[in-house]
């Protein structure tokens, strides 16, 4: 499936993703991976920021150089109704990471959860995997969220050749303290921290 014909969110898409970012917000386990390496100053992506869950996380820990973009309109619409709402001032923009013209070395590092990635062709992942390092300076880093069944050898693979050398991986359920609902709404998925090179 190309990026282009991922499906709309229907509605009530739109209004779960919309409860999961004002009653869930970061997951525990993601609040630690970005307490650990990215700075509150940091310029940071968040892709397939959905209706602004881990945006909004970050606002809300001080984060205030964030642009979560999204490729749907509904989510993004919800995203920023919800901003609007709490009167936090991040950004959303429709765009498709796949598509993604970022000027040279623009962020510190980027935040790519819930298995976006795993969503789209390996095609698609090669190219959003090159924009993004484009758009990251060197040292940057990328947190990238996917599915445990992913395939490690060949996502090791597409990371190296976009650039991007795997620092740490490790597995949502080693993190301590996840709340319930995190682990009820969510499956559970491997973090990767990768550094542009």
């Amino acid at each position: 499936m190309s990026s282009s014909s991922l499906p709309a969110a229907s509605p009530e898409e739109v209004a779960r993703q919309g409860r999961l970012a004002a009653e869930i917000g970061l997951w525990r386990s993601e609040e630690g991976l970005v307490r650990r390496w990215f700075r509150p100053t940091d310029a940071l992506l968040n892709v397939d920021s959905g209706a602004g869950r881990v945006s909004l996380g970050l606002w809300e820990l001080g984060y205030e150089r964030v642009l979560g973009i999204e490729r749907d309109r509904g989510l993004v619409a919800e995203a920023r109704r919800l901003a609007a709402r709490l009167d936090y001032a991040t950004p959303f923009r429709v765009a498709d990471v796949v598509r993604l013209a970022l000027p040279a070395e623009t962020y510190d590092g980027v935040l790519w959860l819930e298995g976006g990635l795993a969503r789209r062709e390996v095609p698609a992942q090669e190219a959003a995997l090159k924009a993004l390092r484009r758009g990251v300076r060197a040292g940057g880093r990328l947190v990238l969220g996917t599915p445990v069944a992913d395939d490690a050898a060949s996502l090791l693979d597409r990371l190296a050749s976009a650039g991007w050398t795997v620092e740490v991986r490790l597995r949502r359920d080693a993190e301590d303290g996840e709340a319930a609902d995190v682990k009820a709404a969510y499956s559970d998925c491997w973090f990767w921290v990768a550094v542009a090179t």
